[in-house]
């Protein structure tokens, strides 16, 4: 495992590099999500494309640094994993984002200061059903939230929605979890959603699972999952890996 100290040097960033290869694919989490131990049956299955790959675990998350004292935004993880691509991105730039960590890949798409070969927007969201989650934990002061909020909402996940999920949540910052919902419900998703085919991505890939309808007037390429899941890296990593190396040219 990799560290990336952030430029306030205080921050350690975390990262898994996987694969050898010419070109880069940087993944993105959604809420809750540790790229590090999320996305490694992905990587290693047998149809996912010979890329090098970088899975981070954004701050308050995983393995990387917890601090109390870091806003937890889309803008500010744009930022820090433009910092990562500077560093460790070479050849064609792919990147690979899930739910609302798509709002993080937009931003880094504006913010990056080379070209982007691809943006592969994976059930991009807030979902209607991601948006109420968001609401139950912005419901509470933050502090509530820390205090007791976190542990029911874990359990209510792990009996409701995925134990893997779950799982991963219980490594989480409560107050990431927190400030990330918030920030996201004070987005106008919509809008920077609508901005997706003037960015400068040279292709723009969406993935859907076969339950929720895809946007098709905002990409070049759209891929559906026959499955149901809004977890495609833990419920059918396969499909998933099939899905990226159609994508990126490698099928």
């Amino acid at each position: 495992m990799k560290t990336m100290v952030t430029s306030a040097d205080r921050f350690h960033l975390r990262y898994h590099q996987v694969n050898n290869g010419d070109d880069t694919l940087l993944f993105i989490p959604g809420l809750g999500g540790t790229a590090s131990w999320d996305y490694l049956p992905l990587v290693a299955d047998e149809a996912y494309p010979s890329v090098r790959t970088l899975l981070p675990d954004l701050l308050g998350t995983g393995y990387s640094h917890k601090p109390l004292d870091y806003s937890y935004t889309p803008t500010a993880y744009a930022e820090q994993l433009n910092a990562l691509l500077q560093i460790e991105g070479i050849g064609k730039i792919h990147i690979v984002a899930h739910s609302i960590g798509c709002l993080t890949a937009l931003m880094l798409v504006q913010q990056y200061q080379g070209p982007i070969e691809q943006l592969i927007l994976c059930e991009p969201g807030p979902t209607p059903f991601g948006e109420e989650l968001l609401k139950t934990i912005s419901a509470k002061s933050e502090a509530e939230f820390a205090a007791q909020g976190y542990a029911s909402f874990i359990e209510h996940v792990e009996n409701t929605i995925s134990p893997i999920w779950a799982g991963s949540l219980r490594y989480c910052l409560p107050q990431y979890i927190y400030r990330l919902s918030k920030a996201v419900l004070n987005m106008d998703y919509s809008a920077l959603y609508s901005s997706l085919p003037m960015l400068p991505a040279r292709r723009r890939t969406a993935i859907y699972s076969s339950q929720t309808p895809p946007s098709p007037s905002l990409f070049d390429n759209i891929i559906v999952l026959e499955n149901e899941s809004h977890f495609p890296a833990y419920d059918c990593p396969s499909l998933l890996a099939e899905a990226l190396a159609q994508a990126i040219g490698f099928d």
